[in-house]
């Protein structure tokens, strides 16, 4: 596991959302304050967008490093959780079971590890292949 993945991981476990803690793990890539991600992505964990606050970082993330316009308000891509099961999407969906919110957290835990937190680690796993960043510490 990457040291961004497990920044990742104590951001989440010092009280940040999912959504917060994989883009905080990223702010570096993206030139934002801590403020503005945890303003940015405090809107999308805990189920409230349907789709898993760690997915959502993805998209924001790759649009935010891809010099796309930060996505503000996610909800866009949660209408049709299909949407998302392709490319990032659907590789997580293939290791977790599920992209939705409800439906990972029914699981409680994934060998051995807090489904949130497991979720987190895969997101930014994802986010380092798919921006060639593996082994940068971030942050």
């Amino acid at each position: 596991m990457s040291q961004r993945a497990e920044n990742a991981k104590r951001f989440m476990r010092e009280g940040h959302n999912c959504a917060q803690a994989v883009v905080l793990a990223f702010r570096k890539e993206l030139g934002l304050t801590e403020e503005a991600v945890l303003n940015l992505a405090g809107r999308c964990a805990s189920g409230t967008c349907i789709i898993c606050g760690a997915v959502l970082a993805i998209q924001i993330v790759m649009n935010g490093v891809e010099g796309k316009e930060l996505i503000k308000e996610p909800f866009i891509y949660t209408a049709d959780p299909h949407l998302l099961k392709t490319g990032s999407g659907q590789e997580f969906e293939k290791e977790l079971g599920a992209v939705t919110c409800r439906q990972l957290r029914q699981k409680k835990y994934i060998d051995g590890e807090f489904v949130c937190i497991r979720c987190i680690g895969k997101a930014v796993q994802i986010l380092e292949e798919n921006l060639a960043l593996r082994g940068e510490q971030g942050v």
